[in-house]
């Protein structure tokens, strides 16, 4: 009983979840004709899963009722075969036998996630994405930005917080195949569901980025000495050549 109200109840948890990420969204501009995005989940009835919470809940209805004793033995049969799917596999390497429980009882295989895309004014769908696709770099960065970051709020059970509880986020080569349009989105996709980015690029991809930093590090190392220096370039916005090195090892 408490295992047919727990899968009920953890599938609306995510529709429940996903609500307070849907209205940041609300807030951001995506795409380069500001439409908006939305996480959308869709509940899925595979044939299996299908028979699984019928058995279970014709198991879990009929607990209280008075059985002779071969009713009680067709039962107790009835159970028996139910609970085989539900056992844990004795040898560690059965991977069949663990996939096939996961596969009943792991709610999360039960939805699809996919994102939505409509006009912010009339709420017309324009289009839904469940893959990348043929999308160009640029497009696709953006929307991995915006896909990514809902998913880590969704993670970190931080979507009825105004800011995350851990906002640093290092993308390594962030935003190289994106131009300053679509870098720019992104870049406020990410700030405005709560994070603060740290991007690492190599020297000449910093272009599409530049206007949207707070701080301009470039970091050079030296092939003799093998250390590396850190300097800050300020007024970066007017490419001014005003350098304060801070030499680290």
């Amino acid at each position: 009983m408490p295992l047919a109200g727990a899968m009920s109840a953890s599938v609306e948890e995510i529709e429940d979840r996903l609500e307070p990420i849907n209205a940041i969204l609300r807030r951001l501009e995506f795409g380069a004709e500001k439409d908006r995005l939305r996480i959308r989940l869709r509940r899925l009835a595979p044939a299996h899963v299908q028979v699984f919470v019928r058995d279970l809940r014709e198991l879990s209805r009929g607990t209280t009722r008075d059985l002779d004793e071969e009713q009680m033995e067709a039962r107790f049969a009835q159970l028996r075969r139910f609970m085989d799917q539900l056992r844990r596999p004795e040898h560690v390497y059965d991977g069949d036998r663990g996939s096939e429980r996961d596969r009943l009882l792991d709610v999360r295989r039960h939805v699809e996630i996919s994102a939505e895309r409509y006009d912010r004014l009339s709420g017309e769908l324009k289009a839904t994405y469940r893959t990348l696709g043929e999308k160009s770099g640029g497009e696709s960065q953006e929307l991995v930005a915006f896909i990514v970051g809902s998913a880590l709020r969704f993670r970190l059970g931080d979507e009825m917080r105004s800011r995350p509880r851990f906002a640093p986020v290092f993308l390594d080569e962030g935003f190289v195949k994106a131009d300053s349009e679509f870098a720019g989105r992104a870049v406020r996709a990410w700030k405005g569901l709560g994070f603060q980015l740290i991007i690492g690029v190599p020297l000449d991809k910093v272009t599409g980025l530049e206007p949207h930093m707070d701080e301009l590090l470039l970091i050079t190392k030296h092939t003799e000495t093998h250390l590396a220096s850190i300097h800050r370039i300020t007024d970066a916005e007017r490419g001014t050549a005003e350098i304060a090195e801070s030499p680290t090892p």
